[in-house]
């Protein structure tokens, strides 16, 4: 068994994508995540996240997370290939400000430029599952989790 898509190639081709698609964000890096919300609301409040983004805001956050395989019968070789990107931007503890926050208008960006964007040959296009599932709020800044899935053909 092969995969056509690899993943490193995948996150690097995301990563670039995104930096030209939306010049707004101060750093696009892969990350790898944490398993489950529980850790990542841990992780995200140690010290060494701010390090990995280097309290650069605001930011992007590609991480792939899963690939299932679709069809379990014959030689045929399909997978969703489940990716995530954190969106975060600076926590200015700003509570007088009425306005509507920053981060939504950089999750619908992100949205617009990555939905049905065709990657790689053997790849479908990308997918959005969910254009933004509020993560946390540190000291720091606020992080949104956008899901997104492809399909994708093996052989």
């Amino acid at each position: 068994m092969s995969l056509l898509i690899n993943r490193t190639q995948l996150i690097e081709s995301l990563c670039v994508f995104l930096r030209e698609a939306i010049p707004d964000f101060v750093i696009v890096r892969p990350y790898h995540g944490e398993l489950d919300r529980y850790s990542k609301k841990i992780q995200l409040k140690e010290e060494t996240f701010p390090v990995t983004v280097n309290l650069a805001t605001p930011f992007a956050l590609v991480i792939s997370k899963d690939r299932k395989r679709l069809e379990n019968s014959g030689p045929s070789l399909k997978f969703r290939h489940d990716i995530s990107i954190y969106v975060g931007v600076a926590n200015r503890h700003d509570f007088a400000n009425q306005n509507v926050p920053t981060i939504f208008d950089l999750l619908t960006r992100c949205t617009d430029a990555l939905h049905g964007k065709v990657f790689f040959k053997g790849a479908g296009a990308l997918n959005v599952e969910s254009d933004g599932d509020y993560l946390i709020t540190t000291d720091l800044f606020t992080v949104y989790d956008q899901k997104y899935y492809q399909l994708e053909i093996g052989r």
